[in-house]
């Protein structure tokens, strides 16, 4: 069921990047006077299509079909991409018949450089304004939630956190000189905001400040190899906020909870009259003591206590719990101009976080492997987010689109970005290149990129 679940919602976050992306393709070529003989979504072998002249069909379309300024709109074997087919130019379909003809006026090849360098753009356009109406849409239905909190609760051992120095019960109060008066402003700027950068932290610590540093190497290492990110920035820094409960989800009733007496909604508040503020504490409590552990809990306002004993083997209680935040909390309405101007601003971070991390790769820091995925990674990450809801599986889609748009930007043969440099050279030098020398290019670009798909597919199912 959850291969099922992967495969599905792999195909709908394709076909949504693949439509959009192809589509910028395809408007900005009518726009110029173009034709788009072909809107294809995957690659390969036509599976099926629909076009004005024959309407639905199955398989390849005749060999000697003419398009006369239709467009056929199909589906291809391999879903790893899409293609808009431009009359007049080498592209993924390697069709070069027109070389033998006088230039169309609704070609490729007749249109100046900049309509040419506008339709070769086009997709990574609408990529980025995917992103934006994303971001921008929840802003705007949904607004921020802001924790109105910067005091540390919890420090996990051996965390992140630790290693820097940051203690339970500190404050911080700015980072790289930006004050800090919510939680969500101190998770982004020890991590995504500072990515790259090295960290100047003032924090209050018993009515005294103190700075902090640490070097961006740190930071690094902690977003790219740290799988505790996927649970979240508390989990991946290894702090919680001040202010928090932690409520029992669940009981395993044939554990040592269950034959304690706790039960689901329970609030725990110590252990061995250590206070419990977070489900991570709660777990280095249990590990910290040993043997029979007195348990202090609240229950409809009663304030209740137990004894459980740890089960030796697994040193486990046999509860799963939440930890709550119930202080202070903000929430921010948008209007639709701020919507967009804040989905605008979180695309444009979201661009210059991804150009950090290649420059990482490119100088060392990050290991390329790790830092790369393919389509079994996208599928897994596709079903996760849509489990953790709508709203996360949106993200998703906005931050994988705009992936899609700076990969599809590189200066890389069969890429945006390659076609975009022959366009320009051209533009240069007046006069276009060898119809050859631009399907060798294509070729060699297209060989790139199956034997860069086959590494990290590779790379996929050694994970």
């Amino acid at each position: 069921m959850e291969f099922l679940s992967s495969i599905f919602y792999f195909i709908v976050v394709i076909l949504v990047l693949v439509v959009i992306h192809e589509w910028g393709h395809f408007i900005a070529a009518r726009m110029t006077g173009m034709r788009a003989d072909i809107f294809a979504v995957g690659m390969g072998r036509r599976l099926f299509g629909w076009n004005k002249k024959m309407g639905f069909t199955l398989g390849p379309l005749p060999k000697d079909y003419e398009f006369d300024g239709t467009t056929d709109w199909r589906v291809c074997l391999f879903p790893i991409g899409g293609y808009v087919k431009i009359p007049g130019m080498i592209d993924e379909s390697m069709d070069d018949s027109y070389d033998s003809g006088d230039i169309k006026p609704y070609e490729f090849r007749a249109k100046n450089t900049f309509q040419k360098a506008l339709v070769l753009s086009a997709g990574v356009i609408m990529n980025f304004i995917l992103a934006v109406v994303i971001f921008g849409g929840i802003k705007y239905f949904q607004g921020d939630y802001k924790t109105l909190t910067n005091e540390i609760a919890y420090v996990y051992n051996d965390s992140f956190a630790s290693k820097i120095g940051l203690m339970t019960n500190d404050k911080i109060l700015k980072i790289n000189g930006n004050k800090t008066g919510t939680w969500e402003d101190m998770m982004f700027g020890l991590s995504l905001d500072n990515f790259g950068n090295n960290l100047n932290i003032e924090i209050l610590r018993d009515s005294s400040k103190k700075q902090i540093s640490v070097n961006k190497e740190q930071i690094t290492k902690l977003i790219t190899n740290n799988k505790k990110m996927e649970a979240g920035f508390n989990q991946a820094l290894g702090i919680d906020p001040a202010n928090c409960v932690v409520v029992v989800t669940e009981v395993l009733s044939l554990e040592p909870a269950g034959r304690a007496g706790l039960q689901k909604n329970d609030t725990l508040l110590s252990i061995n009259e250590d206070m419990i503020t977070s489900s991570s504490q709660l777990v280095d409590l249990i590990n910290k003591n040993t043997g029979t552990l007195t348990l202090k809990f609240k229950r409809d306002n009663r304030l209740l206590n137990t004894f459980v004993t740890p089960d030796p083997t697994t040193n486990k209680i046999g509860v799963y719990t939440a930890t709550i935040y119930i202080g202070d909390r903000l929430h921010i309405d948008y209007g639709l101009l701020e919507s967009t101007k804040l989905g605008f601003n979180q695309s444009v971070e979201l661009v210059n976080l991804i150009v950090t991390s290649f420059t990482e790769i490119f100088k060392g820091n990050i290991e390329f492997s790790s830092a790369v995925g393919g389509p079994i990674m996208i599928a897994k990450q596709s079903a996760k987010t849509a489990e953790m809801g709508f709203m996360s599986f949106l993200v998703f889609i906005a931050n994988l689109s705009i992936s899609l748009a700076l990969i599809n930007i590189l200066p890389i043969p069969a890429l945006d970005g390659g076609h975009l440099i022959v366009v320009i050279i051209e533009g240069i030098i007046r006069r276009e290149l060898p119809t050859k020398a631009k399907v060798i290019i294509q070729n060699i670009g297209m060989i790139l990129l199956f034997a860069f798909l086959i590494f990290v597919v590779y790379k996929d199912i050694m994970r």
